[in-house]
């Protein structure tokens, strides 16, 4: 599945079989999928077509769907398109299953053959199990049938928990779906360039943060809990997952991704008030009517304007009552007491966003970033409904975070 090729055959549009065009498909896991068609002057560029169909040459079937034309001329026409399937002609799919493999799953459940039921997400079942050429994958089924942006959808929020639980960048390895009708053929799927990798070092680190035998007896849990933060609080997600798919990125940008996850997480998950708001709202309009003044029209409204947060934490405090909310551990990676932290954190922070640079070395900014990537991960646990025991133990244990 992650290895280029390239294959000639003939395509053609579903409601004009006739009218075929010799091309040739391209597919990379880094540029996706290409199709290039040959004498095709009356191909229109910009134009998307829900289904293209093709045969290769060596007759399997292939299915393009929601192909885009990028460019056009009256020799070639260069098309993209968001899903390829192989093994199938699909005008409107409605798969009933797709199995997924990715890396590092089997680290994840320590190699245990058993099959795993995770429960059920959005009327779909999930379970962990073997496939039929005996690999570990994702099962997700549907027996009412469902599209496969959807299908897929669950399987990418799958691979962050997974990315979440090991503190390893894990990517989808191979996906082959089945549909209503056809239950005895597997069909290929080749999906977004960012979906796969083309390699999968063995992990230098043996520890994972938090290992499937540990959490086995409440997983069905921790999955309706991380797919619904990851509807919740998705930018949270996308800042914090980042961190680990681009690990080397720069610190200064490793830095302030969490600082912004953290903040943001506070103002979500955690009172977003310094003050009663009725108290607050009353404090306001005796401020803003001091200041009304019929030759100064804009003076009020600039005030209105720049008091308009006033009544939210500062980074700092956010960061405290954060931090005290698992000071035992913080103060074990840390050694700092809590203000400390904070102050060293919003100092550097506001000397990268406000000055452009930091006084801070590189050492220095990695170890903090670290300390604040525990503080969320740990907030993260809590999150999924860990006991603060296991959370305790599981960032002990995980020596890469020390």
């Amino acid at each position: 599945m992650l290895e280029k090729f390239e294959h000639d055959g003939c395509w053609w549009l579903p409601d004009n079989p006739d009218k075929q065009f010799r091309g040739k498909i391209t597919y990379d896991p880094y540029a996706g999928t290409t199709l290039v068609l040959y004498n095709t002057s009356h191909w229109e560029h910009g134009t998307q077509h829900n289904t293209v169909l093709g045969q290769l040459d060596d007759n399997r079937k292939v299915t393009l769907s929601h192909a885009i034309i990028e460019s056009c001329t009256c020799t070639k026409c260069r098309i993209s398109p968001l899903y390829m399937l192989i093994n199938a002609h699909l005008e409107s799919p409605c798969f009933c299953e797709i199995e997924v493999s990715y890396s590092y799953l089997e680290v994840w459940t320590e190699n245990k053959n058993k099959d795993i039921d995770l429960g059920k997400i959005e009327n779909s079942c999930l379970e962990i199990a073997e496939s039929s050429n005996n690999v570990r994958t994702l099962r997700i089924t549907n027996d009412g049938g469902q599209n496969l942006r959807d299908l897929v959808k669950i399987a990418v929020r799958f691979q962050s928990f997974l990315t979440f639980a090991t503190q390893l960048s894990c990517y989808a390895k191979q996906v082959r779906a089945r549909v209503a009708n056809n239950l005895d053929t597997y069909i290929d799927v080749y999906l977004q360039p960012d979906f796969f990798r083309d390699s999968y070092p063995t992990p230098s680190r043996p520890k994972i943060l938090l290992p499937y035998a540990i959490v086995q007896d409440s997983i069905q849990t921790i999955m309706q809990k991380w797919f619904a933060m990851s509807e919740e609080i998705e930018t949270v997600l996308e800042l914090y997952l980042s961190n680990l798919y681009h690990e080397k990125q720069y610190l200064r940008s490793e830095f302030l991704n969490v600082v912004q996850a953290i903040e943001v997480f506070h103002r979500e998950r955690r009172d977003n008030t310094r003050e009663c708001p009725e108290k607050h709202e009353h404090r306001m309009e005796r401020i803003l009517k001091k200041f009304q003044d019929p030759k100064e029209d804009n003076l009020g409204k600039w005030l209105q304007e720049e008091l308009k947060y006033s009544n939210e934490p500062s980074l700092r405090t956010r960061l405290k009552a954060l931090y005290k909310e698992f000071s035992t551990t913080m103060h074990y990676y840390t050694g700092e007491k809590v203000h400390e932290f904070a102050d060293k954190v919003l100092n550097t922070r506001d000397e990268l966003t406000h000055q452009g640079q930091a006084k801070t070395d590189g050492d220095t900014l990695w170890k903090y970033s670290m300390r604040l990537h525990i503080l969320l991960t740990c907030c993260l646990l809590k999150e999924l409904e860990i006991a603060p025991h296991i959370i305790a133990h599981v960032i002990r244990f995980f020596s890469y975070l020390k």
